[in-house]
Protein backbone atom coordinates (compact mmCIF):
# COMPACT_ATOMS: atom_id res chain seq x y z
CA UNK A 1 0.00 0.00 0.00
CA UNK A 2 1.52 3.33 -1.08
CA UNK A 3 1.58 6.45 1.07
CA UNK A 4 -1.42 7.98 -0.71
CA UNK A 5 -3.61 4.99 0.10
CA UNK A 6 -2.42 4.97 3.73
CA UNK A 7 -3.40 8.63 4.15
CA UNK A 8 -6.78 7.89 2.58
CA UNK A 9 -7.45 5.03 5.03
CA UNK A 10 -6.42 7.19 8.00
CA UNK A 11 -8.69 10.06 6.90
CA UNK A 12 -11.65 7.69 6.43
CA UNK A 13 -11.07 6.09 9.86
CA UNK A 14 -10.87 9.49 11.57
CA UNK A 15 -13.97 10.67 9.78
CA UNK A 16 -15.92 7.59 10.84
CA UNK A 17 -14.77 8.05 14.47
CA UNK A 18 -15.88 11.69 14.50
CA UNK A 19 -19.23 10.83 12.90
CA UNK A 20 -19.76 8.02 15.43
CA UNK A 21 -18.99 10.32 18.37
CA UNK A 22 -21.34 12.98 17.04
CA UNK A 23 -24.09 10.42 16.48
CA UNK A 24 -23.67 9.09 20.04
CA UNK A 25 -23.86 12.59 21.55
CA UNK A 26 -26.95 13.38 19.48
CA UNK A 27 -28.67 10.20 20.68
CA UNK A 28 -27.85 10.98 24.33
CA UNK A 29 -29.14 14.53 23.91
CA UNK A 30 -32.28 13.29 22.19
CA UNK A 31 -32.96 10.83 25.02
CA UNK A 32 -33.08 13.67 27.55
CA UNK A 33 -35.20 15.91 25.34
CA UNK A 34 -38.98 15.71 25.02
CA UNK A 35 -40.22 13.50 22.20
CA UNK A 36 -43.56 13.76 20.48
CA UNK A 37 -46.34 11.31 19.70
CA UNK A 38 -49.93 11.64 18.55
CA UNK A 39 -52.77 11.02 20.98
CA UNK A 40 -56.13 9.47 20.06
CA UNK A 41 -57.36 12.79 18.65
CA UNK A 42 -54.25 13.22 16.52
CA UNK A 43 -52.85 15.98 18.73
CA UNK A 44 -49.08 16.14 19.01
CA UNK A 45 -47.99 15.22 22.58
CA UNK A 46 -44.40 15.85 23.70
CA UNK A 47 -42.86 13.24 26.02
CA UNK A 48 -39.79 12.95 28.22
CA UNK A 49 -38.15 9.96 29.92
CA UNK A 50 -38.68 9.69 33.69
CA UNK A 51 -38.17 6.90 36.24
CA UNK A 52 -41.20 4.95 37.44
CA UNK A 53 -41.60 2.08 39.91
CA UNK A 54 -41.73 -1.43 38.44
CA UNK A 55 -43.69 -2.77 41.44
CA UNK A 56 -45.34 -1.66 44.67
CA UNK A 57 -42.58 -0.46 47.01
CA UNK A 58 -43.22 -0.36 50.74
CA UNK A 59 -42.12 2.38 53.12
CA UNK A 60 -38.60 1.76 54.40
CA UNK A 61 -37.56 -0.37 51.42
CA UNK A 62 -34.03 -0.17 50.03
CA UNK A 63 -34.19 0.42 46.27
CA UNK A 64 -32.58 -2.06 43.89
CA UNK A 65 -31.90 -1.42 40.20
CA UNK A 66 -34.84 -3.60 39.15
CA UNK A 67 -37.30 -1.56 41.26
CA UNK A 68 -37.47 1.24 38.67
CA UNK A 69 -37.20 1.83 34.94
CA UNK A 70 -37.31 4.60 32.33
CA UNK A 71 -40.72 5.44 30.98
CA UNK A 72 -42.02 8.07 28.56
CA UNK A 73 -44.15 10.70 30.31
CA UNK A 74 -46.15 13.63 28.87
CA UNK A 75 -44.12 16.82 29.12
CA UNK A 76 -47.23 18.74 30.19
CA UNK A 77 -47.55 16.43 33.23
CA UNK A 78 -43.91 16.84 34.29
CA UNK A 79 -43.03 17.66 37.88
CA UNK A 80 -39.72 18.88 39.28
CA UNK A 81 -39.94 15.97 41.75
CA UNK A 82 -39.44 13.40 38.96
CA UNK A 83 -36.08 11.93 37.92
CA UNK A 84 -35.01 12.58 34.29
CA UNK A 85 -32.08 11.33 32.23
CA UNK A 86 -30.15 14.59 32.47
CA UNK A 87 -29.97 14.25 36.30
CA UNK A 88 -27.07 11.82 35.99
CA UNK A 89 -25.55 12.29 39.48
CA UNK A 90 -28.86 12.00 41.30
CA UNK A 91 -30.00 8.96 39.30
CA UNK A 92 -26.70 7.25 40.15
CA UNK A 93 -27.58 7.49 43.88
CA UNK A 94 -30.95 5.75 43.56
CA UNK A 95 -29.71 2.21 44.11
CA UNK A 96 -29.50 1.89 47.89
CA UNK A 97 -31.87 4.79 48.55
CA UNK A 98 -34.59 4.26 51.18
CA UNK A 99 -38.27 5.02 50.60
CA UNK A 100 -40.01 7.42 52.99
CA UNK A 101 -43.48 6.66 51.63
CA UNK A 102 -45.32 3.84 49.86
CA UNK A 103 -44.84 4.01 46.05
CA UNK A 104 -47.38 2.39 43.74
CA UNK A 105 -46.31 0.32 40.75
CA UNK A 106 -45.98 2.31 37.48
CA UNK A 107 -45.98 5.62 39.37
CA UNK A 108 -43.12 8.13 39.06
CA UNK A 109 -40.36 8.08 41.64
CA UNK A 110 -40.41 11.37 43.55
CA UNK A 111 -37.37 12.94 45.17
CA UNK A 112 -39.38 13.75 48.30
CA UNK A 113 -40.30 10.05 48.69
CA UNK A 114 -36.68 8.92 48.93
CA UNK A 115 -33.67 9.23 51.19
CA UNK A 116 -30.61 9.22 48.96
CA UNK A 117 -28.34 7.98 51.76
CA UNK A 118 -27.34 4.46 50.86
CA UNK A 119 -24.92 4.22 53.77
CA UNK A 120 -27.68 4.61 56.39
CA UNK A 121 -30.10 1.98 57.64
CA UNK A 122 -33.77 2.24 56.75
CA UNK A 123 -34.65 2.89 60.39
CA UNK A 124 -32.08 5.66 60.81
CA UNK A 125 -33.24 7.62 57.79
CA UNK A 126 -36.92 7.36 58.76
CA UNK A 127 -36.36 9.13 62.08
CA UNK A 128 -37.10 12.82 62.40
CA UNK A 129 -34.11 14.99 63.41
CA UNK A 130 -33.17 14.91 67.11
CA UNK A 131 -35.18 11.75 67.80
CA UNK A 132 -34.26 8.15 68.58
CA UNK A 133 -35.88 4.79 67.84
CA UNK A 134 -36.82 2.77 70.90
CA UNK A 135 -38.29 -0.73 70.97
CA UNK A 136 -41.31 -1.33 73.21
CA UNK A 137 -41.74 -5.10 73.73
CA UNK A 138 -45.46 -5.89 73.76
CA UNK A 139 -44.97 -8.56 76.41
CA UNK A 140 -44.64 -5.54 78.74
CA UNK A 141 -48.04 -4.15 77.64
CA UNK A 142 -51.15 -5.48 79.38
CA UNK A 143 -53.67 -4.37 76.73
CA UNK A 144 -51.68 -5.13 73.56
CA UNK A 145 -53.65 -6.00 70.42
CA UNK A 146 -52.99 -6.96 66.77
CA UNK A 147 -54.13 -3.77 65.05
CA UNK A 148 -51.08 -1.50 65.47
CA UNK A 149 -49.83 0.10 62.26
CA UNK A 150 -46.76 2.24 61.51
CA UNK A 151 -47.82 5.88 61.71
CA UNK A 152 -50.26 5.35 64.60
CA UNK A 153 -50.05 7.88 67.44
CA UNK A 154 -50.26 6.52 70.98
CA UNK A 155 -49.91 7.38 74.67
CA UNK A 156 -48.11 5.04 77.05
CA UNK A 157 -49.46 4.80 80.61
CA UNK A 158 -47.84 3.27 83.69
CA UNK A 159 -50.46 1.93 86.18
CA UNK A 160 -49.48 2.18 89.86
CA UNK A 161 -51.26 0.69 92.86
CA UNK A 162 -51.68 3.04 95.82
CA UNK A 163 -53.36 0.55 98.13
CA UNK A 164 -55.79 -2.35 97.90
CA UNK A 165 -58.64 -0.08 96.82
CA UNK A 166 -56.94 2.52 94.64
CA UNK A 167 -54.64 2.65 91.64
CA UNK A 168 -53.33 5.52 89.57
CA UNK A 169 -52.31 5.79 85.95
CA UNK A 170 -49.39 8.00 84.93
CA UNK A 171 -49.09 9.06 81.30
CA UNK A 172 -45.36 8.65 80.77
CA UNK A 173 -45.37 9.18 76.97
CA UNK A 174 -47.77 11.61 75.40
CA UNK A 175 -48.54 11.58 71.66
CA UNK A 176 -45.69 9.46 70.29
CA UNK A 177 -45.45 7.86 66.86
CA UNK A 178 -45.10 4.19 65.97
CA UNK A 179 -42.59 4.05 63.10
CA UNK A 180 -42.42 0.26 62.75
CA UNK A 181 -44.25 -2.85 63.94
CA UNK A 182 -41.80 -5.71 64.37
CA UNK A 183 -39.53 -5.22 61.34
CA UNK A 184 -42.11 -3.62 59.03
CA UNK A 185 -42.36 0.08 58.18
CA UNK A 186 -45.62 -0.21 56.25
CA UNK A 187 -48.64 -2.50 56.78
CA UNK A 188 -51.60 -1.94 54.43
CA UNK A 189 -54.98 -1.69 56.16
CA UNK A 190 -56.28 -4.38 53.79
CA UNK A 191 -53.70 -6.89 54.99
CA UNK A 192 -54.99 -9.59 57.33
CA UNK A 193 -52.87 -9.96 60.46
CA UNK A 194 -52.60 -13.62 61.54
CA UNK A 195 -50.45 -13.32 64.64
CA UNK A 196 -49.90 -10.61 67.25
CA UNK A 197 -46.85 -8.37 66.86
CA UNK A 198 -43.96 -8.67 69.29
CA UNK A 199 -42.41 -5.20 69.27
CA UNK A 200 -43.39 -1.61 68.52
CA UNK A 201 -40.63 0.74 67.39
CA UNK A 202 -41.39 4.22 68.73
CA UNK A 203 -39.95 7.56 67.66
CA UNK A 204 -38.99 9.37 70.88
CA UNK A 205 -36.90 12.23 72.16
CA UNK A 206 -34.01 11.25 74.44
CA UNK A 207 -36.03 12.51 77.40
CA UNK A 208 -38.94 10.25 76.46
CA UNK A 209 -36.59 7.30 75.91
CA UNK A 210 -35.25 7.68 79.46
CA UNK A 211 -38.80 7.77 80.88
CA UNK A 212 -39.78 4.61 79.02
CA UNK A 213 -36.66 2.75 80.17
CA UNK A 214 -37.47 3.54 83.82
CA UNK A 215 -41.16 2.65 83.38
CA UNK A 216 -40.30 -0.77 81.91
CA UNK A 217 -38.39 -1.56 85.10
CA UNK A 218 -41.33 -0.50 87.29
CA UNK A 219 -44.03 -2.69 85.78
CA UNK A 220 -46.37 -3.43 82.89
CA UNK A 221 -47.73 -0.66 80.71
CA UNK A 222 -51.00 0.35 79.05
CA UNK A 223 -51.28 1.81 75.53
CA UNK A 224 -54.01 4.20 74.44
CA UNK A 225 -54.37 4.91 70.73
CA UNK A 226 -55.20 8.30 69.19
CA UNK A 227 -57.83 8.95 66.54
CA UNK A 228 -56.62 9.09 62.93
CA UNK A 229 -58.39 12.45 62.66
CA UNK A 230 -56.16 14.21 65.17
CA UNK A 231 -53.76 16.79 63.77
CA UNK A 232 -50.88 14.30 64.12
CA UNK A 233 -48.50 16.71 65.84
CA UNK A 234 -45.95 15.05 68.07
CA UNK A 235 -45.19 16.58 71.46
CA UNK A 236 -41.42 16.38 71.76
CA UNK A 237 -40.90 19.14 74.35
CA UNK A 238 -39.72 17.50 77.59
CA UNK A 239 -40.71 20.38 79.88
CA UNK A 240 -44.20 20.66 78.42
CA UNK A 241 -44.65 16.90 78.55
CA UNK A 242 -43.64 16.71 82.23
CA UNK A 243 -46.32 19.29 82.98
CA UNK A 244 -49.15 17.34 81.35
CA UNK A 245 -48.68 14.13 83.32
CA UNK A 246 -52.12 13.18 84.63
CA UNK A 247 -53.03 10.85 87.47
CA UNK A 248 -56.42 9.28 87.98
CA UNK A 249 -57.70 7.56 91.09
CA UNK A 250 -59.55 4.30 90.47
CA UNK A 251 -61.61 3.55 93.56
CA UNK A 252 -63.41 0.21 93.78
CA UNK A 253 -66.84 0.41 95.40
CA UNK A 254 -67.62 -1.59 98.50
CA UNK A 255 -69.21 -5.03 98.19
CA UNK A 256 -68.34 -5.33 94.51
CA UNK A 257 -69.99 -2.05 93.50
CA UNK A 258 -68.96 -0.12 90.39
CA UNK A 259 -65.61 1.62 90.18
CA UNK A 260 -65.46 5.42 90.24
CA UNK A 261 -62.73 7.60 88.71
CA UNK A 262 -61.65 10.95 90.06
CA UNK A 263 -58.63 13.22 89.56
CA UNK A 264 -55.74 12.38 91.81
CA UNK A 265 -55.13 15.22 94.35
CA UNK A 266 -52.49 17.56 93.03
CA UNK A 267 -52.62 16.17 89.49
CA UNK A 268 -52.09 18.52 86.58
CA UNK A 269 -55.25 18.62 84.44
Amino acid sequence: MNDKNKYFVIVVALSLSIIGALFYNIKIREASQPKARLDNQGTRVEEIDILIATKNIETGSVLATNDYKWHKWPKDAMNSEYFTRDQVDMVAKLTGAVTKNFINSDQPLRKSDLYLKGDQSALAVLLDPNTVAVALPLRSVDNAHMLYRPGDIIDVILPKRIDNARSEGEVILNTVKIIAVDNRFDIPLSEKIDKPPQVLILQLTRFQADKLAVALLEGHLIISQHSAFNDGRIDDKPVAESNVVKRINIVRGSQGGPMSMSPYPGAVN
